[in-house]
């Protein structure tokens, strides 16, 4: 209550009551001592700093507001570390902490982590808030006044900015010193022109130039707050010289110490948590649950048993959760090392990431926030505390995180890493250009993936609640790590580390600072091609895919960039890999027919045949569209010969991006019905991927064509034999439907299908000799006797 400074939040009086209260305990009734702490401090009617810089501060506040609020802070802190003894560190300083009268003179707040402090201290633990605290803090817990110091520079950015500046590191100060200074001036120009112009120019590019000293990574390079006052003052005092030259006055803002009789006398109640916490200005009392139950989350999680735990990550620990249904839901218990966000921030925040749906979001059912009083031993006597529990019920992805799927570099065939790297993308896409958010905290781990491999993003919304805490070292970008600063371009460099780490493993991912980008892109492509070099992929199809592989190790290199602004946007990373997919295919590899290869039909064509739409329909980068059905490999590879009499088989992979469901059915004319094993049609339900096992009980020969004719199915076209057990629900019992909805007009479409004979004993054999025959004799029998014939 001493401290009384034009700059500093008054403290008006503060209350400290004890009382018992009769509690429950180990089946006894006991008496336990509650203790109420609370601070009435002066109310400020424009609010916190944080309010005001994260609404439009470009359009709200004009340079002399800024620079009033700059110096100001400044005098705060001058007041702090130099005109009282022994000197208070304030340590916590943030935009939070500083509030607005309603002349917008700021004071700074929250002294719950301040201490009185002569010179450098080491503490047990970290303090402050993350983004703002020196490095210094971060690697060796060392506090002294140049804590405080490098937090006022990240702040004057902040102010300077409106947080829109572009990303700078240490190695290009003076550019971004000079881009700022030409922002303020062309947007000073309407009001001042000429010398006067030139002299608010003047002192946009010195607060600039002093934040940035603020902000070095060697504290014995910051200055002290007596010479950032000083460097103010004689710039302030040149612009009053020039000022009375011109006949004008600039009205300064007046150092004063505030009278404690003057002020308002409106309080606001502030309440501690726990004892062992600090107080917190803006922390509020609200009480009860909000969302799930707590005992519903025990209930399904069996009292949080450690034989349903799935993990713990930066945010908390998770376990799996069973609901009465029979439905399995993820259960994350939020941990706060401080208090965390009150109810009403919590219950915002989360009834906002309810609405979100994305296919590559991982989707929020419900949470629960609720406060519980416990009656705990403390030096020899019961006392009361609260507990609260903050957690989230997510949904439950069978196959784990992405991370845990990376060291096992045989698990994943490329087109399951290229689907990885572009549902990734998506959901990025989404969080930056739809919900116009930041994820911040983008790694592996966070990355999760369902039955079908589909990726979903995870701990969306959490770097929002989680104050302070932004990213994993690893996936932080330069500038975030040297000034702490943060944009979308964050996120896409974490995106970045993630794609390399898909594509070049985990032993390609360790070569890549060492190599140039050209370089590490075609060793890239190197691996993968020697990889496919055994027969897997031949011809156009193994082209393909290397250039996918070139095309996105380029942009993940991209995204990696040192300086931020040669990094793409996701729009663009997006439209780079959209553009690969529809990309026009090379010439069919041997054993393919080309797209308008004379074809014979069963029934007449009802109009001019379309060669062109159909072989943008079947050449669409790794797979094919149906506009129903993605349609992957587009070349059925069979074995020459049955292997111990089982029938041969290919896999074909179908996804439906659709809203509806979609039925298949799979046709050859060279095989009828009885030459198939198992399923030849079926139904893909929405937003869903399917395996098609297509069995064969004899050989066929390279060159013969299947056809895939898939139409929308609509809730009376599938009626199943009540016995089908729920799991299989995606077969489709009448084969006649697609002749059905062809008579009923109704949308169908065909992607055509082409088989590649594989000889696997031969090709051990005769090694690379056999291959180059087969694939010559291959192109002799595509290209003269298939037409002829």
């Amino acid at each position: 209550m001493k401290l009384e400074h034009t700059n500093i939040v008054r403290l008006m009086g503060y209350c400290y009551e004890t009382k018992h209260v009769a509690i429950p305990y180990n089946g006894n009734v006991v008496l336990a001592e509650v203790a109420t702490r609370a601070l009435i401090l002066e109310y400020l009617q424009n609010g916190s700093l944080e309010t005001l810089l994260s609404t439009n501060a470009d359009e709200e506040l004009d340079w002399h507001t800024r620079y009033k609020i700059i110096k100001g802070i400044c005098e705060g802190l001058n007041y702090m570390h130099e005109e009282i003894r022994p000197p208070v560190l304030h340590l916590d300083l943030k935009p939070d902490n500083i509030l607005l009268d309603k002349n917008m003179v700021p004071k700074l707040a929250d002294f719950g982590l301040s201490r009185i402090c002569e010179g450098t201290q080491i503490t047990s633990c970290l303090i402050g808030t993350r983004g703002y605290q020196p490095p210094e803090h971060i690697h060796r817990n060392l506090v002294s006044k140049k804590f405080d110091i490098f937090s006022l520079g990240v702040i004057m950015i902040n102010i300077i900015e409106a947080r829109h500046s572009d990303y700078y590191t240490s190695d290009d100060s003076d550019n971004f010193v000079d881009t700022v200074q030409m922002k303020w001036r062309s947007k000073l120009n309407g009001t001042y022109h000429g010398s006067l112009l030139d002299i608010y120019c003047k002192q946009v590019k010195i607060c600039t130039e002093i934040a940035l000293k603020c902000m070095e990574q060697k504290r014995n390079r910051r200055p002290t707050i007596l010479e950032i006052i000083d460097k103010l003052n004689a710039m302030e005092h040149e612009m009053r010289m020039f000022e009375n030259n011109q006949g004008r006055h600039i009205e300064r803002e007046p150092r004063m110490i505030m009278p404690t009789s003057e002020g308002p006398i409106a309080g606001q109640l502030v309440v501690a948590e726990t004892e062992a916490r600090p107080l917190r200005y803006s922390y509020s009392t609200t009480k009860g649950s909000t969302g799930l139950m707590l005992t519903e989350l025990k209930r399904i999680t069996d009292d949080f048993s450690e034989n349903r735990k799935l993990g713990a990550g930066s945010f908390g620990k998770v376990y799996l959760g069973e609901k009465e249904n029979g439905q399995k839901v993820a259960v994350k218990i939020l941990d706060f090392d401080g208090l965390g966000p009150d109810a009403e921030n919590f219950k915002d925040e989360f009834d906002n990431l309810m609405k979100v749906e994305h296919p590559n979001i991982v989707r929020l059912i419900d949470y629960c926030y609720e406060t519980q009083y416990e009656a705990v031993p403390y030096n020899g006597r019961l006392i009361m505390t609260e507990k609260t529990t903050r957690a989230l019920c997510l949904e439950y992805l069978h196959n784990g995180s992405l991370e845990s799927h990376l060291p096992n570099e045989d698990l994943f065939d490329w087109h399951t890493r290229y689907r990885i790297i572009k549902g990734t993308c998506e959901g990025l896409k989404y969080i930056h250009n739809e919900r116009q958010a930041l994820h911040l905290n983008l790694k592996p781990s966070n990355i999760l993936l369902d039955e079908h491999m589909v990726p979903k993003l995870g701990d969306l919304g959490m770097a929002e609640i989680f104050k302070g805490y932004i990213g994993t070292r690893e996936y932080q970008p330069p500038e975030y790590i040297e000034r702490r600063l943060i944009s979308e371009k964050f996120d896409i460099f974490s995106l970045g580390i993630i794609i390399l780490k898909i594509v070049a493993g985990k032993r390609g991912y360790s070569k890549y600072r060492g190599m140039n980008s050209e370089q590490f892109a075609d060793d890239v492509q190197r691996i993968w091609r020697n990889r496919w070099d055994n027969g897997t992929l031949v011809g156009s199809i193994l082209d393909t895919q290397c250039r996918q592989v070139k095309l996105c190790t380029e942009i993940a290199l991209k995204c990696v960039e040192h300086k931020r602004i040669r990094r793409p946007n996701i729009v663009e990373i997006i439209n780079k890999l959209d553009r690969m997919e529809n990309k026009p295919c090379p010439p069919p590899p041997p054993g393919c027919v080309s797209a308008n290869a004379p074809q014979e039909s069963t029934h007449e064509p009802e109009g001019p045949e379309d060669t062109s739409a159909e072989l943008q329909v079947r050449c669409g980068g790794p797979g094919s569209s149906s506009e129903l059905l993605k349609v992957y490999p587009l070349q059925l590879r069979f074995p020459s010969t049955p292997n111990g009499g089982s029938p041969i088989s290919s896999k074909l992979h179908l996804t439906n991006d659709t809203d509806g469901r979609v039925a298949f059915r799979l046709v050859s004319k060279g095989h009828p019905i009885r030459d198939f094993e198992g399923l030849t049609c079926g139904v893909v339900p929405p937003k869903s991927k399917l395996t098609l096992a297509v069995a064969l009980r004899r050989p066929v020969s390279s060159g013969e064509w299947f056809e895939l004719v898939s139409t929308r199915a609509g809730d009376g076209d599938l009626l199943l034999p009540q016995d089908r057990p729920p799991a299989l629900d995606f077969l489709y019992q009448h084969s006649s439907f697609i002749n059905r909805a062809k008579e009923a007009g109704r949308e169908v479409h065909t992607v055509k299908l082409a088989t590649i004979v594989v000889y696997t004993q031969t090709a051990v054999c005769f090694g690379p000799w056999f291959r180059f025959c087969r694939e010559n004799l291959h192109r002799l029998f595509v290209d003269c006797f298939l037409p002829a014939w």
